[in-house]
C-alpha cells in the first residue's frame, strides 16, 4: 500500500503548492519551517523509507516478518525506544500559515490541517532519529459524538473498534482510511519500527453502533435520571470494606436501593431509536429509558466528575435474574461480584466481539502489539482469552498494560510492559532519586520511563526534562517514552486527568485541551531538546544489549560528595565486562552551580571525555572533583583497570 501511495503520488501532480512543513520533518536542524509541494514533500519522504525496503511481507509484524519470539513473547519490549502519538494532534500543522487549523482547498483538494497516518508517515524519519522503534497509537478507532466535549471529540469515545477514525485519512488522496494505515504500519516496520496501538475494552461511546444491535450489552437508566446521574455513594463504614476487597478482604457491598432504582432493563432493539445524534428507547415495562454515563470507578468516592461521552459494557448478566446487579458500581465493573461472575453469567456474544478485536487489527495491518486501557480491570478470564486469541496468531505479540504499578500478577497473565509511576513524582528531587532506587530491584517487567503522559502535566522546565530523558535512557527495565511533544517542550496538557493541582484545573478549565480539540505542537519552538535526545539515543543505542535489561547488579548508585546534597549520580555497567560502564551525574539544584566530589574506582589518574560536551575530565587517584552547573548533567564512557 506504501508503494501505490507513492506511485500514485509520482503519476499525478496535485498542485499543491506552498505546503508548508516544519524543517524538523524534513531532517534539518533548524526550527523553522520549510515551503515545497504536497507531492514533492510525500514523495521525498516516502522514497527515503522506501529505500529501506528489503522485499519483506510488511503487512505482518516483525517478529513474524523474522519469525522472531522474545522471551513469554513480546518481551521485545525491554529493548523499546518509544515515541506516543496521537497522531491527529501529533502531525497537525498549519499548512497554509494563516493561523488556524481548519481545512482549506488547493486546486481542487481538500487539504487536512489536523494530523493523519499520511502525515505520520512523512514524520517517521524525524521519529527515526530520536532513536524510536516503537510507535505507540492513542486509539485511532472511529470516535462517537454523544456527550463529546470539544470540536473533535476523545478518543477514548470508541464508536466502533473495528473501523477507523476515518478523520485520520489524508483527503488530497484517493485512498481510504484503512489503506492509509495500512501503509503506515508498513512504512513502520521497513524503518524497523514497531506499531502498538491502544484500546479501550470496557467502555464505548454513548452513541455506540453496538446500542441498536445489542441493547443488552449496555447499561440503561430511566431517561428523567440521566441528566443528574453520578456514582453510587456510600458510608464511610461501606467505604472501609470495599477498599478491603483490593486486598483480597472486605466485602462486597451493594449501592444503595434508590440508585439501583435509576436503572432499567435493557430494552428491545426495536423500540430504540437515534434522534440527533442520541439514543432513546422504551422499555417494556414502558420506561422511556437512556444509555447511562460512566464515572471512575475506583476507589468508590472516586472525586472526579462523571464523564458525559462514554459508558461501561456490561460483561456479565445473570442469566436467572437479569434485574440482578442491573447497575454500575465497583462489583460490577472492576472487582466483580462473586455471584456475578460466574462462566454461565458471562455475557458471551459481548466477550466474542471483544476478542475479535486485536486479531482483526493484527491480520488486516500487523500490528506488533497492544496497550491495554484498564486491562487489569476486565474479567480475568476474557482477558486471558484476549491475550491467547492474538498470541496464536503472533506468537511475540507485546502487552502493554496502563496499570500504576509494577507486579508480579501482571507478569503472570501475559503483560511484557506497565506505564508504571514515574508521573507520580511530580516533586523533581524524589523523582529522579526514587526512581534509581526503583530501578535497582528485580522488577517483574519493564516500565515506561516518563515524567509525563497525555493525562498528567507537562514537566515544564527544560532541564528537568533533560534529566528525567537522561536517567530513564540508561536506567536497567526502564523503556525511554517520549509522551508527543517532549522533546520539543511543549508547555500544555493533553488532558487534565490526574495529579493536577486545584490552580491548574481552574486555569485549564476553558482551555481547547488537545483531547477534545483541533490542536498543534508547536514545531517552531526555539528551545527543543531533539539534538540532546538524538545523542542521547545515539548512546543507548551502542550498548543496547546490556542497556536495556538488568538489575541490581549492573546498576550502583554513587552518592557524591556535596554541600547540600543536590548532586546525584548513578553508573550502568555490563555484567560480563564490568570494566566497561556509563556514569551519568546531575545537579538537581536548578538555581545554583554545585561543587562535587566522587571516588570511582578504577579510574586512577585517567582522563574521559564528556559525552555531551566534548570537555576532558580529569580523575585524580580514583577522584572526580569539579563544579556541575545548576541543572547540569555530566555522561561518561568510562573503562576502568580492575
Amino acid at each position: 500500500m506504501l508503494k501505490k501511495i507513492f506511485y500514485y503520488l509520482q503519476s499525478n501532480d496535485l498542485e499543491i503548492n506552498n505546503y508548508q512543513v516544519p524543517e524538523l520533518w524534513m531532517n534539518y536542524s533548524g526550527n523553522g519551517i520549510f515551503s515545497t509541494s504536497f507531492n514533492d514533500f510525500y514523495l521525498e519522504k516516502i522514497g527515503e523509507i522506501l529505500i529501506q525496503d528489503q522485499g519483506r511481507n510488511y503487512k505482518q509484524s516483525i517478529s513474524l516478518c523474522r519469525n522472531e519470539l522474545h522471551g513469554i513473547g513480546g518481551d521485545w519490549s525491554y529493548h523499546a525506544q518509544v515515541y506516543n502519538a496521537f497522531p491527529r494532534f501529533t502531525s497537525a500543522f498549519d499548512h497554509s500559515g494563516n493561523g488556524d487549523l481548519k481545512d482549506y482547498f488547493s486546486a481542487n483538494h481538500r487539504i487536512k490541517k489536523t494530523g493523519t497516518f499520511l502525515k505520520m508517515i512523512a514524520m517517521l524519519p524525524y521519529l527515526k532519529s530520536l532513536g524510536i522503534n516503537v510507535l505507540h497509537l492513542m486509539p485511532i478507532t472511529q470516535i462517537g459524538k454523544d456527550g463529546n466535549r470539544g470540536d473533535s471529540g476523545s478518543p477514548y469515545a470508541i464508536k466502533n473498534p473495528y473501523q477507523l477514525d476515518e478523520n485520520l485519512a489524508e483527503t488530497a488522496i484517493p485512498f481510504s482510511v484503512e489503506e492509509q494505515f495500512s501503509a503506515l504500519t508498513e512504512a513502520c516496520h521497513m524503518l524497523e519500527i514497531r506499531v502498538v496501538t491502544e484500546f479501550v475494552l470496557r467502555t464505548a461511546s454513548l452513541d455506540s453502533d453496538w446500542i441498536k444491535q445489542f441493547p443488552e450489552w449496555f447499561y440503561w437508566i430511566k431517561k428523567e435520571n440521566a441528566n443528574d446521574f453520578t456514582s453510587p455513594e456510600f458510608s464511610k463504614e461501606d467505604l472501609k470494606q470495599i477498599k478491603n476487597i483490593f486486598n483480597g478482604k472486605g466485602e462486597f457491598i451493594a449501592p444503595n436501593e434508590s440508585y439501583q432504582n435509576l436503572f432499567v432493563l435493557p430494552p428491545n432493539k426495536d423500540n430504540i431509536e437515534l434522534v440527533h445524534g442520541k439514543y432513546y428507547a422504551k422499555t417494556e415495562r414502558g420506561e422511556e429509558a437512556v444509555i447511562a454515563g460512566a464515572f471512575a470507578d475506583w476507589p468508590p468516592d472516586d472525586l472526579q466528575p462523571a464523564w458525559d461521552d462514554v459508558t461501561y459494557l456490561r460483561m456479565y448478566i445473570p442469566q436467572d435474574a437479569p434485574d440482578n446487579f442491573n447497575y454500575t458500581a465497583y462489583n460490577t465493573l472492576r472487582f466483580y461480584h462473586p455471584e456475578l461472575a460466574l462462566p454461565e453469567n458471562r455475557n458471551q456474544a459481548l466477550w466474542d466481539a471483544l476478542t475479535g478485536i486485536i486479531p482483526h487489527y493484527q491480520q488486516k495491518f500487523g500490528i506488533d502489539g497492544i496497550m491495554l486501557d484498564m486491562g487489569h480491570a476486565l474479567p480475568a478470564d476474557l482477558l486471558k482469552e484476549i491475550i491467547e486469541k492474538a498470541r496464536n496468531i503472533d506468537p511475540d505479540f507485546g502487552f502493554w498494560e496502563e496499570n500504576f504499578e509494577i507486579l508480579y500478577s501482571s507478569r503472570t497473565t501475559g503483560f511484557n510492559a506497565c506505564l508504571g509511576f514515574e508521573w507520580k513524582f511530580t516533586e523533581h528531587e524524589v523523582g529522579l532519586r526514587n526512581m534509581m532506587i526503583t530501578a535497582r530491584a528485580q522488577l517483574p517487567l519493564p516500565f515506561f520511563g516518563t515524567p509525563e503522559t497525555h493525562n498528567t502535566p507537562r514537566i515544564s522546565h527544560p532541564k528537568i526534562k533533560k534529566q528525567y530523558y537522561t536517567l530513564n535512557a540508561f536506567l536497567p527495565s526502564c523503556i525511554p517514552f517520549i509522551h508527543t511533544g517532549y522533546e520539543l517542550n511543549e508547555k500544555h496538557p493533553v488532558n487534565t486527568g490526574l495529579n493536577f493541582d486545584d490552580l491548574q484545573l481552574e486555569f485549564y478549565k476553558n482551555y481547547n485541551l488537545p483531547l477534545f480539540n483541533a490542536a498543534a505542537l508547536d514545531w517552531t519552538a526555539n528551545d527543543n531538546m531533539v539534538e540532546f535526545i538524538q545523542k542521547i539515543a545515539l548512546l543507548r543505542q551502542k550498548n543496547k544489549v546490556w542497556i536495556a535489561t538488568g538489575d541490581e547488579r549492573t546498576l550502583i548508585i554513587h552518592y557524591p560528595e556535596n554541600s547540600f546534597g543536590n548532586v546525584i549520580a548513578f553508573e550502568r555497567f555490563d555484567a560480563f565486562q564490568p570494566w566497561k560502564s556509563i556514569l551519568v551525574v546531575m545537579n538537581i539544584n536548578l538555581n545554583q552551580d554545585e561543587k562535587f566530589f566522587l571516588e570511582l574506582y578504577g579510574t586512577y589518574n585517567n582522563s574521559y571525555q564528556e559525552y555531551l560536551s566534548d570537555r576532558l575530565y580529569s580523575f585524580e587517584d580514583h577522584w572526580l572533583s569539579t563544579e556541575l552547573e545548576a541543572g547540569g548533567i555530566l555522561v561518561f564512557e568510562l573503562h576502568k583497570l580492575i
